[in-house]
């Protein structure tokens, strides 16, 4: 089996650890209900806004994707439900569902917490962080995205041998999630404290990175490290 493969397997078997710990639904995104009506609606946002700044009124700074790259380009998470789209790779996979499984173990905590009802979620602070731009809303996001990439991170530290610069992500980061200057340095602050657990050697103290090093250890431990910087 080649390495390429054997990582497939531990993407497929990652899935199911993933929901076993936080309760994570797995589902594909181009034959989800609401995504696909999300998508739509940001069709229609990306009309009415380049209708609005005809008139002269500049919404340059407000940014999110289109309707075909939400679908395709990224996955998204509601409440327990995640969303992917069908045409990943396992690879790709490997990297983001662990990601996206930790918001499910985010929505969890505020819960049990009695932030939210089970059957709201903590997308009411990520909706008002990345659209209404509200500063309680992107502090919460910068908190619980500085926390996903780091996950990410983590798994491709394993892969790899070494995170993608702080940097880059920090600024892929901010322009994804339409952050203000708080909620940037609120992911930069967690991101950095997570790459100074990694540069020792250690895997952040996140539920999912964890989850997810322990079965590529368990699994394939000789692949360690084996793949290239650009994964």
């Amino acid at each position: 089996m080649t390495p390429v493969a054997e990582l497939e397997a531990v993407a497929v078997e990652l899935r199911t650890r993933l929901s076993e710990a936080t309760g994570a639904e797995f589902v594909a995104k181009d034959t989800h209900l609401l995504s696909l009506a999300v998508a739509q609606a940001l069709d229609v946002a990306h009309d009415v806004k380049g209708t609005v700044e005809r008139f002269g009124v500049d919404l340059s700074g407000l940014r999110f994707p289109t309707g075909h790259s939400f679908q395709h380009d990224f996955a998204t998470t509601y409440a327990r439900t995640v969303a992917t789209p069908s045409h990943w790779s396992e690879l790709e996979r490997l990297l983001v569902d662990p990601h996206e499984a930790q918001h499910v173990a985010q929505h969890n905590e505020g819960v049990d917490a009695g932030w939210w009802p089970r059957d709201a979620s903590h997308s009411v602070l990520y909706l008002a962080g990345v659209v209404a731009r509200t500063a309680a809303g992107s502090v919460y996001v910068g908190k619980v995205e500085g926390d996903g990439y780091a996950v990410t991170q983590a798994v491709r530290v394993w892969l790899t041998g070494r995170p993608r610069p702080l940097s880059e992500v920090i600024e892929q980061l901010a322009a994804s999630y339409n952050l203000l200057q708080l909620g940037t340095a609120t992911a930069e602050g967690v991101l950095r404290s997570h790459y100074a657990t990694m540069r020792n050697g250690l895997v952040p103290n996140i539920t999912c990175a964890k989850i997810a090093t322990d079965l590529l250890n368990e699994r394939v431990p000789h692949l360690r490290g084996r793949f290239g910087v650009d994964v």
